[in-house]
């Protein structure tokens, strides 16, 4: 009898065993920092700061020429010093260093306020987007390994998703670098730390109830350590900009610092699901798209032989009849910029929509991309015709800097086209010269003289 309940009791005590829900403990990875983030934590105060000022005080302003350099050349320094140091390892790449060249070109011209073809405001914007597309490449954080067609996720990367992710890494980081610190010290040596900043806390209080007394007692003194104190005081103004560089501060750092410690793996996922989306879309035969875009270029076709001698005036230098040279130039000049925009929206839709080539389909996948190849050159020649317009404009009233900016765009969009055709014939990748093409141009165009 008492072996029947043994034997029950072990059954029961295995069957337990069996329902007991198995946990797998996960690793969790420990957060270590380096001597190297803290102290670029630790300066992304000062550098936020600086720039909280600058925005606030140089921006817009035409006044002197060394205003703003002071407070450009540290926070420039210290956003090149840390993308280095803490990237330190990884493996750089040559384009890495060309974004670089471009972030410099731009923010010199921006100090030293050289507003030819661009202005004031432009550079700035320029700078921010040359400085996260540098931070991107150098720590290998763009989703392909360099500028390529994932260049709409690579910005939103840039923007939002590693700096917002990353926002709260500076505090992180200086609370793991005070209790590295602390770690090692015994009980009393930590009391006793607590124990030297109350007393100085107390000994500044008196000092400051010392000075105060001194100017009381002494006109004079009270004077000269006035404008000694004006270095250190704590204005309304100083405490604003002290306020609104913490979150600048936190973006600056969770972009630098964000990217340099963000994982491999976690941009491998993102590219792994962003191709199993783009796989998922391509539900479209290509015999539908290349009839779509032949519709377009038919409409292109009619529009051209409609307005030929109206667009010829651009090239033989005579205009329309009622028109003046500048209402010729201007009108219809973004209109159909926008319309090689439009292009390459639609290009881009048939290339990522359309069904894989398969067997059975290759006489639809040939038409697709000659129709393809059609549309581009009709976009090219949309962008000759702009760029003659504008050329009659300078050739009559000479160069300023809006017609640079206007070829510049079309130059941009035309190389666009160029890009994307050589692409489709040949399958090479095109996206990262063109990007760098149109990057160096705009940088060599804020030192053209106007």
């Amino acid at each position: 009898m008492n072996e029947a309940i043994q034997f029950e009791n072990k059954e029961t005590t295995a069957v337990a065993a069996d329902e007991r829900p198995l946990v797998t403990p996960v690793a969790v990875k420990p957060f270590l920092v380096s001597k190297a983030e803290i102290l670029f934590a630790l300066l992304s105060y000062a550098a936020a700061y600086i720039y909280t000022k600058l925005v606030f005080n140089d921006i817009g302003r035409y006044d002197e020429i060394g205003g703003p350099i002071w407070r450009v050349l540290p926070i420039l320094a210290f956003a090149v010093a840390a993308v280095i140091v803490l990237n330190r390892g990884k493996k750089i790449t040559a384009e890495s260093w060309f974004w670089l060249a471009c972030l410099l070109a731009v923010t010199a011209a921006f100090m030293f306020r050289i507003y030819t073809v661009w202005n004031e405001a432009q550079l700035f914007f320029f700078v921010h987007g040359l400085i996260v597309w540098w931070v991107l490449s150098h720590s290998g954080k763009l989703l392909d390994g360099e500028s390529g067609h994932f260049l709409p996720m690579d910005g939103i990367n840039g923007f939002i998703v590693i700096p917002f992710y990353h926002y709260f890494l500076r505090v992180r980081t200086l609370a793991k670098g005070l209790q590295n610190a602390m770690k090692g010290s015994g009980k009393s040596k930590k009391q006793n730390a607590w124990w030297i900043v109350g007393a100085l806390f107390l000994s500044l209080f008196l000092f400051v109830c010392a000075a105060k007394l001194l100017m009381r007692a002494d006109s004079q003194f009270a004077e000269k350590f006035e404008h000694l104190l004006d270095w250190v005081r704590l204005d309304a103004e100083i405490l604003i900009y002290l306020f609104l560089s913490l979150p600048v501060g936190a973006y600056i750092y969770g972009l630098i610092g964000g990217a340099a410690r963000m994982e491999n793996d976690l941009m491998l996922r993102q590219k792994s699901s962003l191709n199993r989306f783009l796989e998922s879309i391509r539900r479209v035969p290509a015999g539908v798209w290349a009839v779509v875009i032949l519709l377009f270029s038919v409409l292109y076709i009619a529009f051209f032989a409609l307005q030929a001698s109206y667009f010829l005036g651009g090239f033989n230098h005579t205009l329309p009849e009622g028109f003046i040279v500048s209402q010729y130039a201007r009108e219809g000049f973004f209109e159909l910029c926008r319309v090689m925009t439009l292009n390459f929206v639609l290009l881009w839709l048939v290339t990522r929509m359309s069904e894989a080539d398969a067997a059975g389909h290759e006489t639809s996948s040939k038409l697709l991309k000659v129709s393809c190849l059609l549309l581009l050159a009709e976009s090219l020649l949309f962008a000759v015709i702009a760029a003659s317009k504008i050329l009659l404009y300078i050739s009559n009233f000479g160069f300023t800097s809006k017609r640079i900016q206007s070829l510049w765009l079309v130059g941009v969009l035309a190389a666009a086209c160029l890009a994307w055709g050589i692409h489709l014939m040949s399958g090479k990748k095109t996206m990262k010269l063109w990007m760098m093409l149109s990057a160096g141009t705009l940088c060599a165009l804020a030192y053209l003289p106007v």
